[in-house]
C-alpha cells in the first residue's frame, strides 16, 4: 500500500504502537530485538562494562566536540575527526586545511605528493556520495585541475563560494594491508553499537557489516572478526599475510568507549581503516555529535547495564522463622519459575488477575526486563545451595516516567504471616530512590488481606474505571525525596 498505509502507520506510531513497513523490516526489527537481549544476557556476570581507558583520554575528545557545538555544527570537519580519533589512542595520516588554490598546493608540497583532495563542508557528512573526494593526485597539475573539479562540486551542491574549502591528505599504501570500514552509532532503539565491515574502494558493493552493541569486552571484538563476511578477509591468502586482529580488536574497544564516555558522539565512521599485519590507521574519517552531553550521568541513561544491585541481602525475622530479602537478579529465573509454578490456582488469580501466561514467561518478565525501568525482590529461605522462593514483588515504570506499577505475592504456606509489609516497605524505598512521585497498584476486590494492607500503609483507594472487580491504590511519595 505504501502512501495509502502512511498516515495509518504514522497514526500508530504515535500512540506507542509498533508498525512497520513490509515483512523484511519486521523479521529484522525481530532479529536485531533477539541480538539485543542475547546481549543482556551475556552481560548479566558483569557488574561494569568493560573499560581500559580512563576517562582522562577522552578530554580532548569532548573539547573538540564542544568547540563544534559552539560553533552550532553537529558535522565535524574531516582533520577534527581525526584529531578525536588521535585523542584516544588511534594512529591517523596528517590532514591540513586550505581555503584557495595556492594554500592548496603549499599544503600539498608540505605533505608530499600523492595526495588525496576532499571538499571541506560543515553541512556535508559523506564527501564521496556528491564526488567530494578525490585520490591518487600525483603532481602540481593533477592538483591545480582537481581543485577545479571540486570547486564544481562544491556549485553543484550549493555551497557557497566563500565557503569553499578542501583538506589535503597524503596518500598512503601498504601492499599488505586491507582496507575496511569501522564505527560507532547510536541508533534510537538499541543505543549505541560498534560495527566492522569491508571498506574502501569495495565499501559500497554491498559486503554485509557486522556489528554489536557497546559497551563491548575483547571477546566481543574477537567475535565480530570471526564472522564470515570479515574473517575471509583478515587471513593469510596468496601470499598475503594475516592482518593483526589484536590491534582491530583495540580500535574496536575504543570505539566502544568512546561511545559509552560521550553521548553526545552520535557517530564516527573510519573509513578505509588501513590495516595490516603490524600496523592500522587511520585514513580517512567522519563523525556527527547532537544535542547530548558530554559526559555520561551517574545513571547512564544512554546504555543498558546489566543488572547491578542497588541494595545489599537483609535478613527478616518473624513467626516465620528467619527469610532473605534481595534483589532479584537473571540467575534466579529458574528458582522463580518454581515459585510461580507452585502457587496455588487462587494466588495465581489474585496476583495476576487470570492472565494466560507460564511462569516461564512470568519469570523471564520479572528478571530479564531492562532494570532502569523495572525492580524485582525476592523472599527466599536461607538455603546455601538452591534457596527456595517464598516471595516476590515488583514494579515497572510508567510511561510517564515518574509513576510506577506494583505487584505482589507470597507462596501459600508463608500467607498470613506479614510478609507483605517487609516487601511493599522494600519497594517503597527503592521507588524514593529513584525520584518516582507515585506507586500504583491494581487489587481483586475479593482481595481482602491486600487491601487491609495497602490502607494501613497509607494507600489511597479508588474503583477502576475499566473494570469493576478491581480497586486502584495509590501512594504519592514525597516530594522532596524525589527531588
Amino acid at each position: 500500500g505504501s502512501h495509502e498505509i502512511e498516515p495509518a502507520i504514522k497514526y500508530l506510531l504515535n500512540n506507542g504502537i509498533l508498525a512497520l513497513e513490509g515483512i523484511k523490516n519486521a523479521c529484522l526489527s525481530v532479529s536485531l530485538t533477539e541480538k539485543f537481549f542475547n546481549f543482556r544476557k551475556n552481560q548479566s556476570a558483569l557488574s561494569v562494562p568493560p573499560q581500559s581507558l580512563s576517562d582522562r583520554n577522552f578530554a580532548g575528545a569532548r573539547k573538540i566536540i564542544q568547540q563544534a557545538k559552539k560553533e552550532d555544527r553537529n558535522i565535524l570537519y574531516d582533520e577534527e575527526a581525526k584529531r578525536l580519533l588521535a585523542s584516544i589512542g588511534f594512529e591517523t595520516t596528517a590532514s591540513l586545511y586550505a581555503g584557495s588554490l595556492g594554500e592548496t598546493i603549499e599544503a600539498s608540497k608540505a605533505l608530499g605528493f600523492p595526495v588525496a583532495l576532499k571538499i571541506r563542508s560543515d553541512g556535508i557528512l559523506s564527501k564521496s556520495d556528491i564526488g567530494g573526494i578525490i585520490l591518487g593526485i600525483r603532481n602540481e597539475k593533477e592538483l591545480r585541475n582537481a581543485y577545479k573539479a571540486l570547486q564544481t562540486k562544491a556549485e553543484e551542491n550549493h555551497i557557497p563560494e566563500e565557503d569553499f574549502a578542501v583538506t589535503i591528505q597524503r596518500t598512503l599504501s601498504d601492499a599488505y594491508a586491507r582496507e575496511l570500514k569501522i564505527g560507532m552509532r547510536n541508533t534510537k532503539q538499541f543505543g549505541p553499537v560498534v560495527y566492522i565491515g569491508v571498506g574502501g574502494l569495495y565499501g559500497d558493493l554491498g559486503f554485509k557489516e557486522e556489528f554489536n552493541f557497546a559497551p563491548i569486552s575483547k571477546s566481543d571484538a574477537l567475535q565480530l572478526l570471526e564472522a564470515p563476511s570479515i574473517s575471509k578477509l583478515l587471513s593469510a591468502y596468496k601470499g598475503f599475510p594475516e592482518v593483526s586482529k589484536e590491534l582491530l580488536c583495540t580500535a574496536l574497544l575504543r570505539l566502544s568507549q568512546a561511545a559509552v564516555s560521550i553521548p553526545a558522539l552520535k557517530s564516527i565512521e573510519i573509513d578505509p581503516f588501513l590495516v595490516g599485519p603490524d600496523s592500522a590507521i587511520v585514513l580517512d574519517a567522519h563523525a556527527a555529535i547532537w544535542d547530548k552531553p558530554l559526559r555520561p550521568s551517574a545513571k547512564a541513561e544512554h546504555l543498558v547495564f546489566p543488572t547491578v544491585l542497588s541494595k545489599p541481602t537483609k535478613k527478616i525475622s518473624g513467626d516465620f522463622g528467619e527469610l532473605l530479602l534481595r534483589q532479584a537478579q537473571p540467575a534466579d529465573i529458574e528458582g522463580f519459575t518454581n515459585y510461580i509454578t507452585n502457587l496455588s490456582e487462587s494466588s495465581m488469580r489474585l496476583r495476576f488477575h487470570g492472565l494466560s501466561t507460564t511462569p516461564e514467561e512470568i519469570a523471564a518478565r520479572a528478571l530479564t526486563n531492562d532494570p532502569d525501568r523495572s525492580y524485582t525482590i525476592i523472599l527466599t529461605e536461607p538455603s546455601k545451595t538452591r534457596p527456595a522462593v517464598v516471595g516476590e514483588a515488583t514494579f515497572s515504570l510508567l510511561p510517564n516516567g515518574k509513576s510506577a506499577e506494583f505487584g505482589i505475592s507470597i507462596a501459600d504456606n508463608y500467607q498470613r504471616k506479614g510478609l507483605s509489609k517487609f516487601l511493599m516497605a522494600a519497594l517503597e524505598e527503592e521507588a524514593l530512590s529513584r525520584g518516582l512521585t507515585e506507586l500504583v497498584g491494581y487489587v481483586l476486590k475479593d482481595n481482602g488481606g491486600m487491601s487491609k494492607m495497602m490502607q494501613k500503609r497509607g494507600y489511597s483507594q479508588t474503583e477502576d474505571e475499566t473494570d469493576p472487580h478491581i480497586n486502584l491504590f495509590s501512594l504519592e511519595l514525597p516530594e522532596e525525596a524525589a527531588d
